[in-house]
């Protein structure tokens, strides 16, 4: 600065304070062009997500001037033998619709034509366990160790699966048919818990051991890795029980980084699996039962972030399956029509089971989304026709052994008969 209070700045100042400006400037219009030209990713990104937001919104606004409709098809179900036990020609049989007076004293939603209600757990004046508490999801057994080559940075990930114990049953009834899924994946920090898995690094499925909970696996998986990699790797060893009805389902998992353990030591490791973390969407539906008719009603409202199964949401086509169980034996079962190209459809359709008041405690139901893909299939089948196949998103096991909040709906149905009880569930 000279005498006269003018700042005054070097030729390099000058240079630097242009370049600051230009860089400034370039910037700016950088950001201006990609969130208007549609070729720049981040144009792609932020428009992709409001398209969504708009699409969900859309069809909650459509949910809520349509109609409950009630399927036309008929009733199937349990059918009623008070002075016994159900027998299998009874259970075969079906019981052909009647008018009751029960109807006289429904609710308009118990009807399937007038508005939801959503259920809450404090709405009830009947004690409901914390099952979530008492929860078991067995136990993995293994061990890990690394072996580095000499003078060389690479080395081999060694894993021994050897067992899993006390693994629990079926919801719907049955002995599951386990396997386990290893994944080595990126550690991502606090930011594991976002929506949708990075690529596993490697991935491994054991053998499917049938009907067996306490299943011997031995298995060895072998994983080449650079020593300066183990410690960004987490190691997620997952329980799967394999289902043909409805989609695999994780019976618990554990998620531990390569870094927590001694890889110069192979010591054999005994860990408790925890309640594994799905993200597959959310359902609203609602439950009915009419004492007299002895009629259950799964009322199916719509869904909300559907897991897309396939490679492009426009050939996407979810639709909702209700199938029942009586005795771990699945009898009947139900499906709306499918919803093309959303991942929020709106359903409002309604799936009636015939199900006696003395059945209740026996009876299980599972609520699945499902995708029907139509392929040809010439490897086969000599037949030119398209083979019809089913792709799962997921399920929700409800009924009087369920568990956590699919129990507390059930629960909160039977104190309130009649009326139709309506509740979101998260998808596994």
């Amino acid at each position: 600065m000279d005498r006269e209070g003018v700042l005054k700045l070097s030729n390099d100042e000058k240079l630097l304070t242009i370049a600051v400006v230009m860089g400034f400037l370039t910037l700016t219009i950088l950001l201006t062009v990609c969130v208007v030209t549609p070729v720049c990713w981040l144009h792609t990104v932020i428009h992709r997500n409001k398209a969504k937001d708009k699409k969900c919104r859309d069809v909650e606004l459509q949910e809520e001037a349509t109609p409950i409709k009630r399927t036309v098809a008929p009733h199937y179900g349990l059918q009623s033998n008070r002075s016994s036990r159900v027998t299998s020609e009874s259970i075969a049989g079906r019981k052909k619709y009647t008018e009751d007076s029960t109807y006289s004293s429904m609710s308009a939603s118990s009807r399937g034509d007038g508005t939801i209600s959503l259920y809450s757990e404090l709405s009830l004046d009947i004690p409901i366990p914390n099952e979530d508490m008492e929860a078991n999801y067995g136990q993995v057994v293994f061990s890990v160790v690394y072996r580095q080559q000499q003078n060389q940075n690479e080395g081999q990930l060694i894993l021994y699966l050897k067992e899993a114990q006390d693994l629990p049953s079926r919801i719907y009834g049955g002995i599951i048919d386990p396997y386990l899924l290893v994944q080595i994946i990126k550690d991502r920090g606090h930011k594991r818990r976002i929506k949708g898995r990075s690529v596993p690094y490697y991935e491994f499925r054991s053998s499917t051991k049938r009907k067996s909970q306490h299943p011997l696996f031995r298995e060895t998986v072998i994983v080449n890795m650079l020593s300066s990699q183990l410690k960004d790797y987490v190691l997620r060893i997952a329980v799967v029980d394999e289902e043909k009805i409805v989609n695999d389902t994780i019976l618990g998992e554990i998620s531990i980084p390569l870094r927590e353990f001694h890889l110069e030591e192979n010591h054999v490791h005994v860990l408790d699996l925890l309640e594994p973390k799905q993200d597959n969407g959310d359902i609203l539906f609602g439950l009915s039962y009419l004492p007299t008719a002895e009629r259950l009603t799964f009322t199916v409202v719509k869904g909300n972030n559907f897991r897309v199964v396939t490679d492009d949401v426009d050939t996407f086509a979810p639709y909702v399956r209700v199938l029942l169980f009586h005795n771990g034996k699945m009898l009947k079962k139900r499906k709306t029509s499918s919803r093309l190209g959303t991942e929020c459809p709106s359903y409002n359709e309604s799936l009636t089971f015939d199900v006696p008041l003395l059945e209740m405690e026996n009876v299980m139901f599972i609520v699945a989304v499902s995708h029907r893909d139509t392929t040809l299939n010439y490897k086969h089948s000599t037949s030119p026709k398209p083979v019809k196949r089913d792709k799962h998103v997921g399920k929700v096991v409800i009924g009087p052994h369920a568990r956590g909040s699919a129990f507390h709906h059930w629960l909160a149905m039977k104190k309130s008969p009649r009326k139709q009880v309506t509740q979101w569930h998260t998808i596994h």
